[in-house]
């Protein structure tokens, strides 16, 4: 396997791993949640439990993760493919995701990679909503991530102003 996929399959990975353990408070009730209404149509043939829950576990796991996690994704697909990026660093918090290069990257590669993310959720929210589906909201909203208020528009405007961004990730933080 080249170099630049082998790299966009582990930055890949530990962007999945970040991403899901962030969920994981809103994950471990929504499994407790299915067991439960299982449990109660099993004893009681009703299902409203069970259906609320799995409406509950397709909004968190494939609304709310899934919309990150594509999100991120798109971010270090166009990173990987960056000559001056050596390496893609994962930063996390409870429900803030980002990706870091770290290496060099030009204007032009820091707006391509601002654009990805966000872009990326506002194609699959559009396809979602042309299918009908409920998630889709859940990926049009990243769109609001190119505002100058989110990372992704900060470095498009950084980008746009000539700022040149030296993407060094300072020693102090871990790369999960």
């Amino acid at each position: 396997m080249a170099e630049t996929p082998r790299r966009a399959a582990r930055a890949l990975a530990r962007v999945a791993r970040c991403v899901l353990t962030g969920f994981s408070w809103a994950l471990v009730p929504v499994a407790v949640m299915l067991a439960a209404g299982a449990a109660y149509r099993a004893g009681s043939g009703e299902s409203g439990l069970l259906d609320l829950a799995w409406l509950l576990a397709l909004h968190v796991a494939g609304g709310a993760a899934g919309s990150y996690l594509l999100h991120e994704g798109g971010h270090v697909l166009v990173l990987s493919a960056c000559p001056g990026v050596r390496d893609i660093g994962i930063h996390s918090g409870l429900l803030r995701f980002s990706v870091v290069p770290r290496g060099e990257i030009t204007r032009t590669e820091s707006i391509l990679t601002a654009l990805a993310g966000p872009g990326v959720c506002g194609l699959a929210g559009l396809a979602l909503l042309a299918g009908g589906s409920p998630l889709a909201w859940w990926y049009l909203a990243h769109l609001a991530f190119l505002l100058p208020v989110f990372g992704d528009g900060r470095s498009i405007v950084r980008a746009i102003r000539g700022a040149r961004d030296q993407a060094e990730v300072s020693p102090d933080v871990p790369n999960r």
